[in-house]
């Protein structure tokens, strides 16, 4: 993360206007140097300036910012995907329907319906929110099984 990064996930974080001048005083840095640091692009905040913002306001931005960091490259979510047409079985034998009434209900061809099923195509958007309208699930459940 930069320092520009760092300025605009804080001021997102905590709603308030934060000043280089204001991170250079937390940091202990001249207006200068840290001046310096903002303008070049490649000047990433260190773990232990992370820990100094962290503790003076309060937030934890390393944990966050490495977990999405760390989901962002998630490798199993393609593997997960995958798995799509499972939870639609699941919510079929649940709800006691078959193809063509899943279809039906969710206002897709049965081909359609079943090629999403058997892994052949992936959902469209408006497959998702009908699936999630209809039977209360979140897709994130739905896509990824979380």
């Amino acid at each position: 993360m930069n320092f520009i990064e760092l300025k605009t996930y804080l001021q997102n974080l905590i709603n308030i206007d934060i000043t280089q001048s204001k991170i250079g005083d937390i940091l202990g840095t001249s207006r200068a140097n840290i001046s310096k640091k903002f303008r070049n692009p490649n000047s990433q905040v260190s773990v232990a300036e992370l820990k100094k913002i962290e503790e003076f306001f309060g937030v934890n931005i390393y944990k966050s910012t490495f977990y999405s960091l760390k989901r962002q490259y998630d490798e199993s979510i393609q593997n997960r995907l995958e798995s799509i047409g499972d939870r639609l079985a699941a919510i079929q034998e649940e709800n006691n329907y078959v193809d063509s009434k899943m279809a039906a209900l969710l206002d897709v061809t049965e081909d359609y319906y079943l090629d999403i099923k058997n892994g052949k195509k992936k959902p469209d958007t408006e497959f998702l929110i009908a699936i999630k309208q209809n039977f209360k699930v979140s897709i994130d459940w739905l896509m990824f099984g979380e």
